[in-house]
């Protein structure tokens, strides 16, 4: 930490002698902002460099699983979270419920602000790239109500290529509070194994927030990612995934924003580094609050979205200026076999992820139907059988008595109706595993199977076999 600040030194003597800073904001702005507002209370971010971690938690809950690798570019992140007088300067108010009697020895103001919503802290984000003259990240429209706040409804999107200040997204804020990549990241907590090292919650907290930086900081010099107040952060809530990701941002849509940390009024359990919350985005309470992020100066960054044309949802990435896109496990459409990812809507032009990034883009799938599979047929002889008797064991049951039948021949399936088949005579597939076959397997190519049906006093899946003969 030492090195850390004597490089901040360095920053802003190089700022005040030649006029220019490093972190995007040059001086004769910095000059206007400190002498027109006297109540701006200054953001300290700390740079947290890029580098590749393992995302989530063997031994925590089921959604922190499966332990997946993330690749993710250098950033800044704020020192702490937003306390209720930089939220003051910025937004002309202060909703935070612990407003008054701070813990003794502790100064109001410096408390973190709670009580806002997800969409009051985006537009905090870009109210805060204006004052400092940055790119505003987040497009809002549609906001309800048109003024004032709480804001609980809007639509928002976000260019990932601006250089303003956001919420980090769910994969920033575990690298930062495992201590990104060059601490031990084995820690159950932002900085320790002992929570009473690093996090006011439930039982520890006096049940009230408390100033920020009071508790221990964790390796990159951040305080308080464990406990305190919940932290917004940019991505819907979902499953994760076994694939490896660079740069993810989340789904494209969801019912549910990631909250993350924990707070003053959580369990030890849940302020674990690896521990994941969601609410929705107009919800606000008393231990909900946040942290800003910007992006590092020293290298543009630019969004691929993939448009997966009706398949299953395949996340962004964020690709720094030159770099390439890591291509992402296929997608999967009902009917229908991944062809491909297409540079155009038209899907004409095959994408080359070998190609450098150097601006905004969109891949688009490409599907093709699956096609009806003949079925193959077996002759059987006409005949006569004993019809119940198993040369084995003994027959019980509803397979007594033993008859004789005799019959014509005809043709049977040599295999079970698979899904590839009904699904092109049918234009459906109802079968419960549709997904997830097993290794070396062929998903179109398993048995129809219906879906899970009660049995008895237990629910049992019951697997529904199609033969298909002709007399």
């Amino acid at each position: 930490m030492v090195g850390k600040r004597v490089l901040l030194g360095l920053s802003v003597l190089l700022c005040l002698l030649f006029g220019t800073c490093s972190l995007g904001t040059d001086i004769e702005t910095l000059r206007g902002r400190l002498s027109k507002d006297k109540t701006y209370t200054v953001i300290e971010m700390v740079y947290v460099p890029g580098g590749t971690f393992e995302m989530g938690s063997v031994r925590g809950h089921s959604d922190e699983r499966p332990v997946h690798t993330v690749t993710l570019s250098g950033f800044y992140m704020g020192k702490y979270e937003i306390t209720q007088a930089q939220y003051q300067a910025v937004m002309g108010n202060n909703p935070s419920r612990f407003s008054s009697d701070p813990a003794s020895g502790e100064v109001q103001r410096n408390r973190p602000v709670e009580y806002v919503t997800w969409y009051d802290a985006v537009e905090f984000c870009n109210k805060l790239s204006i004052k400092e003259g940055l790119q505003r990240v987040y497009t809002i429209s549609g906001r309800s109500p048109s003024t004032g706040y709480p804001i609980v409804s809007a639509t928002v999107t976000a260019d990932w290529g601006k250089n303003g200040y956001r919420l980090p997204t769910e994969a920033e804020w575990e690298y930062a509070a495992k201590g990104g990549n060059g601490s031990p990241g084995n820690y159950t907590y932002s900085g320790s194994n002992t929570v009473d090292d690093v996090a006011w919650y439930y039982g520890h907290s006096s049940i009230m927030t408390h100033e920020v930086g009071k508790k221990s900081l964790n390796g990159l010099g951040i305080y308080d990612m464990s406990g305190n107040v919940w932290e917004w952060c940019w991505d819907w809530y979902g499953d994760y995934k076994s694939e490896t990701l660079s740069n993810p941002v989340g789904a494209a849509t969801g019912s549910s924003r990631v909250i993350r940390g924990g707070s003053w009024d959580s369990d030890a359990n849940l302020t674990r580094s690896a521990n994941r919350g969601y609410t929705f985005t107009l919800s606000w309470d008393y231990d909900l609050g946040f942290r800003l992020v910007r992006p590092s100066d020293t290298v543009s960054s630019f969004s691929v979205s993939f448009e997966s044309n009706g398949g299953s949802n395949v996340s962004t990435q964020i690709v720094n200026s030159g770099g390439t896109v890591t291509r992402p496990a296929n997608p999967t459409k009902s009917g229908y076999t991944f062809d491909n990812w297409y540079s155009n809507s038209g899907l004409t032009t095959v994408y080359n992820f070998s190609t450098a990034v150097t601006g905004n883009i969109t891949l688009y799938a490409k599907w093709n139907p699956v096609s009806a599979t003949p079925n193959e047929m077996v002759y059987v002889p006409s005949s006569s059988f004993e019809m119940g008797k198993d040369l084995e064991t003994v027959a019980i049951g509803d397979v007594t008595p033993v008859h004789t039948v005799t019959l014509n021949s005809f043709y049977m399936g040599k295999y079970q109706v698979t899904q590839a088949q009904y699904q092109a005579v049918m234009g459906t597939n109802p079968s419960y595993f549709r997904s997830s076959s097993a290794s070396g397997d062929v998903q179109e190519n398993r048995p129809l199977v219906r879906p899970l049906e009660r049995y008895g006093h237990a629910m049992v899946p019951v697997t529904v076999y199609i033969e298909v003969y002709f007399l």
